[in-house]
């Protein structure tokens, strides 16, 4: 009895994780969108921006740096995006890591890490999922993908048998960003770890 009232809870908590999975995976498609549309979009300059000239006698020349068609990363990111939401989670890896490898520091290597995590996920992965959570962490910090970030790495620490790590990082969550939904989320976790 004891080992069935277990399973059922395992079960129930795989179930709720699942659910949370999916709003997670709605909310995020949203601000992907959102995103994208904004890393298309041309930067103005102010006007009033203060120009100063280096001589050039103090430098050497550098070739320009190659702009990056932030159209075409977009483009890139989307049909990679779009394998994440058909649930071709092995493609979708590919497409994700082929993506970073072209764009490490464009305007969506923040959305990118995170999905290729989630991905991993999707095929059991927690391991490799693990990875790119921390990468994104390390590499983005400021990424408005951190809280929801360190919440998945959590669960798969969970799901890892990394119950310590798991506290670790929901306790870390919690404090940094105490008002994300993220961390009321990562608050239920943590009460079911303890």
């Amino acid at each position: 009895v004891e080992q069935a009232d277990r399973d059922g809870g395992q079960e129930e908590q795989a179930h709720k994780l699942e659910n949370a999975d999916k709003r997670s995976r709605d909310l995020f498609a949203d601000l992907d969108g959102r995103i994208k549309e904004l890393a298309s979009r041309p930067v103005a300059q102010s006007p009033d921006a203060v120009r100063l000239q280096v001589s050039q006698s103090l430098v050497t020349p550098a070739p320009p740096p190659t702009p990056i068609d932030s159209e075409a990363e977009a483009r890139a990111y989307e049909a990679a995006q779009s394998l994440v939401k058909g649930g071709k989670y092995k493609e979708a890896v590919t497409a994700l890591q082929a993506f970073l490898k072209q764009y490490p520091n464009g305007a969506l290597a923040a959305n990118a890490l995170y999905w290729t995590g989630f991905s991993h996920v999707g095929l059991s992965d927690f391991k490799s999922a693990s990875v790119s959570y921390q990468r994104l962490l390390k590499d983005f910090p400021a990424s408005p993908k951190a809280p929801d970030t360190m919440l998945s790495l959590a669960r798969a620490q969970v799901q890892m048998n990394e119950t310590d790590l798991a506290r670790a990082t929901l306790e870390q969550l919690i404090a940094k960003h105490s008002q994300s939904k993220a961390a009321e989320s990562g608050k239920k976790l943590l009460a079911t770890l303890k």
